[in-house]
């Protein structure tokens, strides 16, 4: 969470469940219901409706999946479902030094 809310994208594994869409007007995903397999993503934020958090996420499915590509994974997701692994990417090394 920290790597998040200092800027820095944080990519994950988590598993999907059954009802893996977003809300139209909002990106929140309903809460872990279970089922579903693994799938990685990229979150780039930390979202707050008043009464739960979740990541601003960049799905890999495309513009047409939730909000032009974006959801809200909810905390449900981090404290419920079989959550992986998360890496926080905080900087890139040019290997040719340009």
């Amino acid at each position: 969470m920290s790597a998040l809310l200092l800027g820095f994208p944080v990519n994950f594994g988590i598993f999907v469940g059954r009802n893996f869409s977003p809300d139209k007007a909002t990106g929140w995903l309903p809460d872990y219901r279970g089922g579903g397999g693994g799938h990685a993503m990229c979150g780039v934020g930390v979202a707050y409706d008043g009464r739960r958090w979740g990541v601003i996420t960049a799905n890999s499915w495309g513009e047409r999946w939730g909000l032009d590509g974006f959801c809200i994974v909810p905390e449900s997701y981090f404290k419920s479902s079989p959550f992986t692994d998360a890496w926080a990417v905080r900087g890139v090394v040019d290997p040719e030094g340009e």
